[in-house]
């Protein structure tokens, strides 16, 4: 089975909000079983 990670930055900037659910979800539409997202703020 293969392992995919993906780091996004700068998801909530310009007045645009993405929320785990909402990346989760496109995630699984792309076909990707299982998807799991953390936020981590600096």
């Amino acid at each position: 089975m293969s392992v995919y990670a993906a780091f996004l930055r700068a998801m909530n900037v310009g007045g645009r909000r993405l929320t785990n659910e909402l990346l989760r979800s496109h995630i699984d539409e792309l076909g990707r079983a299982a998807a799991c997202a953390t936020r981590r703020s600096t």
